[in-house]
């Protein structure tokens, strides 16, 4: 056994120790936010004789000509051998969650220690990508597995590319960007990598790019074939270009700042930067002098800057607008880069810091990473109860009009309804013009309940309006139905057939037009 092996060996045990601690909070924490819908509701991931329908149905398990943007067939897979092994108990979704996130801590370290080469960068590093408070949020969501197992593979097909195994390269390519569309930006980084880190080496060609690209274009051409029904409730939809490349420049720094002081991380943030003469500007126009002087002297420095962006460009909000300003789980595949930078530049000066501030940057390092696990340990506890978190996370981003929504729905499973309805009248009033149509049916549900059937049907109507809610389809029919208004039931019917033609539940209230 080598020095290396046993090393790399150690290493890992280390990781699995800590980072299970870290998840025993959470480990039996309940389904939350989409949860519920993709895995309790989701009929598709519940047999496996329906493995073929999985690469056919969106993350729902709807069909896709009825469906969203989000097919993630190999997700949908890993949800259905958790729910043969576990049917609805959390522990083993919690778990499978915890060991993808360690194994992608894992493969950080190697292609880290393959890039700077020196183990102790990397050791660290990795170490704290592991414990990273701002993670939390994507390990412990259950739903977020898209992130991690995309990660997974655009980890693996680096790691690949580095080897030189090519073809085995582009199929782990493949697998990412069949877990998570974000990592379609992957052959871009990994140009990056050739370019700056690998040039120098004339007789390697970059053969996995070029595959990449291929397969990118075909994914591409495939999903813009398929209809596109899903549009986020977004703050920024009405804005322009520039406003949304400001906003985004403006997200790069929060994520960086909550990276390195993750103290109070939220799940998702809503703000719009119009100022162009910002602080953040000027931040940005720092990074672009760094990235030039690095390109100069250590083009490698140059690579993880743009690692860093471009990972970032999927959830830019630029070319589409998505129902959040930032996400903490936006930032999981490209969270070691300002840890790997700092910790880069300090020891390249190693040689000519005195013993003493040694020390006490080691002695930092430690006090940091205690900081880290104890917060880490605080955001993960936070995911057991879901009335504690929403309201946590309503502190945070006051503006979070789903967690809202979501909240409201704790009240309905508790039956406290007056509290559900303040919190979906909070959820519209706080959502982009007013126009979440989710909590507009969820609403009109209170409504209905409490015999307020012409409020009930205009938030069903609403909903209908704002976002073509399948919910508020069968709820408006059902109402009309109720009160026998034939001719209003019957234009609402083909409108909503034409928007999912498929519905057996909707097929068969044809016959009731008959009746």
């Amino acid at each position: 056994m080598t020095i290396e092996f046993k090393f790399e060996s150690r290493l890992f045990l280390f990781f699995l120790i800590v980072g299970v601690i870290i998840r025993l909070p959470s480990l039996n924490a309940p389904f939350i936010w989409d949860d519920e819908a993709i895995i309790l509701n989701n009929n598709v991931i519940k047999s496996v004789a329906n493995i073929s329908e999985i690469f056919k149905s969106d993350m729902f398990g709807q069909p896709m000509r009825e469906a969203t943007q989000f097919y993630r067939p190999i997700t949908l897979l890993s949800f259905m051998l958790n729910w043969v092994i576990s049917k609805d108990r959390t522990f083993f979704y919690h778990l499978t969650n915890t060991f993808l996130h360690i194994i992608n801590s894992f493969l950080v370290f190697l292609i880290l220690n393959n890039i700077v080469k020196n183990k102790l960068i990397s050791s660290i590093v990795s170490s704290f990508f592991l414990i990273s408070p701002v993670n939390i949020n994507t390990t412990t969501y259950i739903s977020n597995r898209t992130v991690l197992l995309g990660a997974l593979f655009a980890y693996t097909a680096i790691l690949l590319y580095i080897y030189r195994k090519h073809f085995l390269s582009i199929i782990f390519f493949i697998l990412s960007i069949l877990s998570k569309e974000d990592f379609v930006v992957l052959p871009c980084i990994l140009f990056c990598y050739w370019f700056l880190v690998q040039k120098k080496v004339k007789d390697y060609p970059p053969r996995s790019i070029i595959g990449m690209v291929f397969i990118l274009v075909i994914y591409i051409i495939i999903r813009f074939s398929m209809p596109v029904y899903f549009i986020p409730t977004s703050f920024l939809s009405n804005e322009n270009n520039l406003v949304r490349t400001l906003t985004f420049i403006r997200s790069i720094f929060f994520y960086i700042y909550k990276l390195l002081i993750p103290i109070n991380v939220p799940f998702e943030k809503h703000f719009i930067e119009r100022n162009l003469f910002s602080i953040y500007t000027f931040l940005f126009f720092i990074l672009v002098c760094v990235a030039i002087v690095v390109y100069k002297t250590k083009k490698e420095n140059l690579f993880f800057i743009l690692f860093f962006v471009v990972s970032l460009i999927p959830t830019s909000n630029i070319v589409l607008p998505l129902s959040a300003t930032l996400r903490s789980h936006n930032i999981y595949f490209a969270s070691f880069v300002p840890m790997a930078y700092i910790c880069m530049y300090m020891f390249s000066r190693f040689v000519l810091i005195p013993k003493l501030t040694k020390l006490l940057f080691f002695l930092f390092l430690f006090i940091y990473f205690v900081l880290n696990i104890y917060q880490a340990v605080y955001h993960t506890s936070l995911w057991n109860d879901k009335e504690k978190f929403y309201l946590k996370q309503i502190q945070l981003e006051p503006n979070s009009y789903l967690c809202l929504n979501n909240l409201g729905l704790e009240y309905v499973s508790k039956r406290d309804y007056d509290k559900a309805k303040e919190y979906f009248l909070l959820s519209i009033e706080r959502s982009p013009n007013s126009s979440y149509s989710v909590a507009w049916n969820n609403l009109g549900v209170m409504y209905q309940r409490t015999g307020e059937i012409d409020k009930a049907i205009d938030c069903y109507k609403k909903s209908i309006y704002y976002g073509e809610y399948y919910l508020a389809y069968k709820n408006l029919l059902e109402v009309l139905y109720f009160l026998g208004d034939k001719e209003d039931f019957k234009n609402i019917l083909s409108k909503a057939l034409k928007r999912y033609p498929d519905d057996q539940y909707l097929i068969r209230l044809i016959s009731l037009l008959n009746k």
